[in-house]
């Protein structure tokens, strides 16, 4: 099935989906957001967080990510975002927090701080591309 995000006209705005060979258009899940690679958890924005829902039985987290979407490592086990002030323009001297939970968002901890860069994503299960500099005279 191919999902995705859509508002149908006079619809209700949700992720749909679509069997692979075509077909009917099918409401998947009744809000906005992305799902894990299993299909388990939907992802929404909430402001400055991340709303963490479970398809399964409807149990409800939030993430505190400066409302920046989090990322699913490959087997979806894992979740990974950044943290960093919208407000300094100059990106070179922007300082980005990278964070890692479950992918139910528990056991969340800070990865690296770093200096005009960020989360870049997932180098397979165990790692993170990060780029930027430790601190600002490196």
């Amino acid at each position: 099935m191919v999902l995705f995000v859509d508002r149908p006209e006079g619809g209700v705005a949700g992720v749909y989906g679509v069997p692979v060979p075509g077909g009917e258009v099918t409401l998947v899940y009744p809000r906005p957001g992305l799902l894990s690679p299993d299909g388990g958890w939907l992802v929404a924005p909430a402001g400055d967080l991340v709303l963490l829902e479970s398809l399964a039985d409807g149990e409800r987290r939030f993430l505190r990510t400066g409302g920046r979407r989090p990322l699913f490592s490959p087997s979806g086990e894992r979740l990974a975002w950044q943290v960093s002030a919208l407000a300094v323009s100059q990106l070179d001297v922007r300082r980005a927090t990278v964070w890692v939970s479950q992918a139910d968002g528990s056991g969340g901890r800070l990865v690296v701080e770093v200096v005009g860069g960020g989360l870049v994503g997932w180098a397979g299960e165990a790692a993170l591309l990060v780029s930027g500099r430790r601190a600002l005279t490196s």
